[in-house]
């Protein structure tokens, strides 16, 4: 059962992952957003579009996600996000990253280990 959510929180978040990073790049695009046509155009960018089918999917499956476990138990694992994006900013969009955002993506990721040793109490 334990591996089932797990597996489901990683599709989960994998989901989400893959729809910011083409949120990114469809906005990348389309350009500075000004709250008005550039909206519209965006959500007609390929990239955003199907950045919202990841997105929508990542959510529904979040929510069965959150009918079999502990929100407690399941929601700190979206941090793996934060640290899959940015290293994906990193090596596919070129940015620079400071070194204190790397202390802090260190610091997710041991949180994110001591997590999942917890084990989950349902």
């Amino acid at each position: 059962m334990k591996i089932n959510i797990i597996a489901l929180i990683l599709l989960s978040v994998s989901l989400g992952i893959i729809g910011q990073l083409l949120f990114k790049k469809g906005m990348d695009v389309v350009g500075e957003v000004n709250l008005s046509f550039s909206v519209i155009k965006a959500f007609f960018n390929p990239y955003v579009f199907l950045g919202l089918v990841c997105y929508g999917t990542g959510t529904c499956s979040w929510l069965v996600v959150l009918s079999r476990t502990p929100v407690s138990f399941a929601y700190p694992w979206l941090s793996i996000g934060y640290i899959i994006i940015t290293i994906a900013d990193k090596f596919y969009f070129h940015q620079i990253i400071p070194p204190l955002r790397w202390v802090g993506i260190l610091l997710i990721s041991i949180g994110v280990a001591l997590l999942g040793l917890g084990g989950i109490n349902k």
